[in-house]
This record gives C-alpha cells, sequence and structure tokens, in this order.
C-alpha cells in the first residue's frame, strides 16, 4: 500500500486549518526524529493526539463482531453506521468501539480538500473494517 505523506511544512498548516475548520479535540506538542543510523535530527514534526473517545456507533445498523470483553475498544467492524446524535457535532475522533478508527466530519474532509491537502485519504464509515 502506498500511503502519502505531507511536505515538511505541511504538518502545522493541517492542524491550523482542521482548527480553523472547528476541530476542538486535538493537542498537538513539537516533536523530534532521531536518525539512529546518523545522528541527524529532524525538528520540522508535531506529536498529535485526539483527546478522548466517542461512542458514535450506531451498533443496531452496523456490522460486526465483538471480542471478549463486549462492545468496546476492539470491535471488529465488517460494516460500520454511525449515530451522528452520539458523535455530538466533532469533526475528528477516535471511536470508543473499536480505538483503531479515526472518524473525519464530511466538512472537515471537504475543507482539507479545499485547502490542498489531497495526498490524505479517507474510507466511507460503511468501508471500515478493522
Amino acid at each position: 500500500m502506498n500511503i502519502p505523506t505531507l511536505k515538511s511544512a505541511e504538518p502545522d498548516r493541517l492542524l491550523d486549518v482542521m482548527i480553523d475548520e472547528g476541530a476542538a479535540n486535538i493537542e498537538s506538542f513539537p516533536a523530534e526524529l532521531h536518525d539512529p543510523d546518523d545522528g541527524t535530527v529532524y525538528a520540522n514534526y508535531r506529536a498529535v493526539n485526539l483527546l478522548d473517545l466517542i461512542s458514535a456507533a450506531d451498533m443496531k445498523k452496523s456490522q460486526f463482531t465483538v471480542n471478549e470483553g463486549g462492545p468496546k475498544i476492539d470491535v471488529d467492524f465488517d460494516r460500520l453506521v454511525i449515530d451522528p446524535a452520539k458523535a455530538h457535532g466533532e469533526l475528528i475522533f477516535r471511536l470508543a468501539e473499536s480505538v483503531n478508527v479515526i472518524l473525519v466530519h464530511d466538512r472537515l474532509k471537504r475543507r482539507l480538500g479545499k485547502d490542498g491537502f489531497d495526498s490524505l485519504w479517507f474510507l466511507p464509515p460503511g468501508d471500515v473494517a478493522t
């Protein structure tokens, strides 16, 4: 799989656009990467955290397999349906039922595309399979 990356100046701009659009549950910190081979330090990175988990899956309409412990944290979705009321208007968040899933509201996705972030790619919620 070819995963696109952002150009070096774009991470700060990406965060700025997301926050400007209304994503309020993001925190970020300066980060450095150290190349173990030659000692080069790359200081133009950010560590980004999405705050909180949101339980927004419509479990009656979604198709999934529940692992030990019930439908939380690591649900395997074959088809994910979101209950918009449970998302509380958040534009980006980590799904509480399956924490490896990050959901992005279509409004934020469109804004990112409009602002030139065309190297990002998104799956429709119905296609999420974890």
